[in-house]
């Protein structure tokens, strides 16, 4: 049945479709992208794992397809100066879409009200051998270009 088909019968029936749901029916296979992400900013000036602690996300995604669903919150490490006093972008939020460029994941993030300028995330996907896990690289910058934070992540499942 093709995924059209189902979303419509678990709308009529009431149900509301999840991740796990996705991953367990069969019908589409999970891409390379979902799962769970935790993101680790890169800077010589934090000193602790919680202060570098810079984004939790959940990506579903479905084999073949272009794009992927991101749901994820910004955390401490997300102010531009992460030793000054706390910005108003941690705890901002959001399930957008994400764009699946081979290795490449590209989502924008709104941080604050300005819809003007919003925050880019890229990361990719580095393969470190048949039998190693991938690495996980990236950066997020403005549309403006004028702060970008660079960061690690880790697949957590």
């Amino acid at each position: 049945m093709r995924r059209t088909a189902i979303l419509a019968v678990a709308a009529i029936i009431g149900l509301t479709p999840n991740a796990l749901a996705q991953e367990s029916d069969g019908a589409i296979p999970p891409g390379d992208w979902q799962g769970n992400y935790a993101l680790t900013r890169v800077d010589p000036r934090i000193r602790t794992v919680a202060g570098a602690d810079l984004i939790g996300m959940q990506v579903i995604h479905d084999r073949g397809e272009p794009t992927a669903t991101v749901s994820w919150d910004a955390r401490r490490a997300i102010c531009s100066d992460p030793l000054d006093e706390p910005c108003e972008w941690i705890g901002a939020n959001g399930t957008d879409r994400a764009r699946v460029i081979g290795d490449t994941l590209v989502l924008a993030l709104r941080l604050s009200p300005d819809d003007s300028d919003p925050a880019i995330l890229i990361m990719q996907r580095r393969s470190t051998g048949a039998r190693k896990p991938a690495r996980f690289t990236g950066f997020i910058t403005n549309a403006r270009a004028d702060w970008d934070v660079s960061f690690n992540a880790l697949k957590q499942d």
